[in-house]
């Protein structure tokens, strides 16, 4: 009877033991699964900075792993470049190479060999390419200190190397990184250790000076160190503001696109809470003012982890691609996230990740559409990674192009088939009220941005309605008014004539 007792006494301990374990693994697991969840998953931020799964907006279609003449690996893939067409630029940069494939990643051609004036010119640890619409391919030579124009076959056409007439900063070698080109054939450069902005050089390859420079906050202290400074103390203050920017990229109006990797937790905080002047990307115009589009409801700066998580670092973005209906996509190499905004600001979604599954990254170092597609290119891999748009992904994507293209109606139609797919998509909402708003139907408007929580949006609908009240009412007002004072002239003008009546 007792070994009875004590074995349902020892199966009740074991009971309990198993009970424990089971709850404890339980109340882990949603633990565990909060701290990786933004790397598992697509998602997009509210206006508390807080993330929300949504349905992925791109999947993994292939990855192509760079080969070679000898089938050899790609040494050291630093750059990429997407034509009109649809063709991909690879630059090598160890081996000084420019590998071409098609969009479906079949490969085209090698340039591995280059000739200036005769003679044999090979790159030397080249970091930056560019290719015209007319085939032209610039690329910075960083460590022959040259930035070089070759056609197809390698033939350098022209040299720009160290301008004579830089100003504002003493540098002993010219180390350009990055560049575009122009419709003009001008050259706008990104140079290692120039911190004034882009580079610029006309047609010919003369310098015509800087732009975009990016700008510098002085503290109360460094404005009084600078009154008891001398003028040759003040010159050399600027050699410690440090390059900024990291990647360039120009769009079909001749906007320069430069993006900053350099920003710490602290800055990141002051433009996660409006601090403009601190951004991870910029939008340049000619005259070199930054002119991007903040709007959304919270800024284009990647990731606001840091925001709650102490120990949480901001996104360090490297590169931007310029995709269609003035979409951008912005790329994290901290965490291989891609941010994609749109022209206003506004967070469309994130995806990608740093793993080993397809379709992660190992370290990306370049982006760039391919169509509506996403192209990335991975320099540990060397590889090229293709995303297609997923039918979410796609509604977007129809319903952003269709806003930029000013086709309100049909906007609004693709916003509420993304609402209804994924309602925890505010932006989605805030679409709906873009396309009422610009249809004019404000009241409407103001129910979508309220409920979307964007009150800059809801106070500017508010706004535009109280002046359609006003238009509607005014003229009814005013016929009032010319009523009334009708009234009192026809009056005025009966009484005098009454009072001439009695004065015959």
């Amino acid at each position: 009877m007792r070994a009875v007792v004590n074995k349902n006494r020892y199966k009740k301990v074991l009971l309990f033991f198993i009970m424990f374990v089971c709850m404890t693994l339980l109340l882990q697991k949603p633990i565990y699964a909060d701290q990786d969840r933004s790397k598992d998953r697509s998602y997009v931020y509210t206006t508390d900075m807080e993330d929300v799964p949504i349905p992925d907006p791109y999947q993994f279609q292939r990855a192509l792993t760079l080969m070679d003449r000898n089938g050899t690996k790609m040494a050291n893939p630093i750059d990429m470049f997407v034509t009109e067409e649809e063709q991909i630029y690879v630059l090598d940069s160890d081996t000084g190479t420019i590998e071409i494939y098609d969009k479906e990643l079949s490969p085209v051609k090698i340039i591995d060999k280059f000739f200036y004036e005769g003679q044999e010119s090979p790159l030397k640890k080249p970091e930056g390419l560019f290719v015209t619409r007319e085939g032209v391919i610039y690329i910075a030579d960083t460590e022959n200190n040259r930035i070089i124009a070759s056609d197809q076959e390698g033939n350098i056409s022209s040299v720009i190397k160290k301008p004579k007439n830089i100003v504002g900063s003493s540098i002993d070698q010219f180390l350009p990184v990055k560049l575009v080109v122009d419709s003009i054939n001008r050259v706008s450069v990104i140079a290692r250790n120039i911190n004034m902005g882009f580079m610029q050089f006309d047609s010919n390859g003369s310098f015509m000076g800087y732009t975009g420079a990016p700008s510098v906050k002085l503290t109360a202290m460094d404005r009084i160190w600078r009154l008891f400074s001398s003028q040759a103390q003040r010159a050399q203050m600027s050699l410690f503001v440090p390059t900024e920017y990291n990647n360039l990229k120009i769009d079909e109006k001749g906007f320069l696109w430069g993006t900053i990797s350099s920003i710490s937790a602290k800055e990141a905080g002051k433009a996660a809470t409006g601090d403009t002047s601190i951004s991870p990307v910029k939008k340049i115009n000619s005259t070199g003012k930054d002119v991007l589009k903040r709007n959304g409801i919270l800024p284009p700066i990647g990731d606001f982890n840091f925001v709650h998580d102490p120990s949480g670092s901001p996104s360090k973005i490297i590169d931007v691609a310029l995709g269609p209906g003035n979409v951008y996509s912005l790329l994290d190499s901290n965490d291989g996230k891609i941010f994609t905004y749109n022209g206003e600001g506004d967070l469309l979604y994130v995806f990608g990740r740093i793993g080993n599954c397809k379709g992660n990254f190992e370290r990306p170092a370049a982006i760039d559409y391919l169509g509506n597609r996403l192209v990335v290119l991975d320099n540990a891999l060397s590889q090229l990674v293709l995303f297609d748009l997923t039918d979410y992904g796609n509604k977007i994507m129809e319903a952003t192009i269709l806003y930029a293209d000013g086709k309100y109606s049909l906007t609004y139609d693709k916003w509420k088939e993304v609402a209804e797919s994924n309602t925890n998509f505010q932006h989605a909402f805030i679409g709906l009220g873009n396309a009422k708003m610009n249809e004019g139907k404000y009241r409407e408007a103001m129910s979508y941005f309220e409920y979307s929580n964007d009150i800059g949006e809801y106070s500017e609908a508010k706004e535009m309605l109280r002046k359609e009240q006003a238009r509607h009412v005014f003229p009814y007002v005013f016929i009032g008014l010319i009523g009334i004072c009708l009234f009192f002239t026809i009056r005025s003008i009966v009484n005098k004539a009454k009072r001439y009546a009695r004065g015959l």
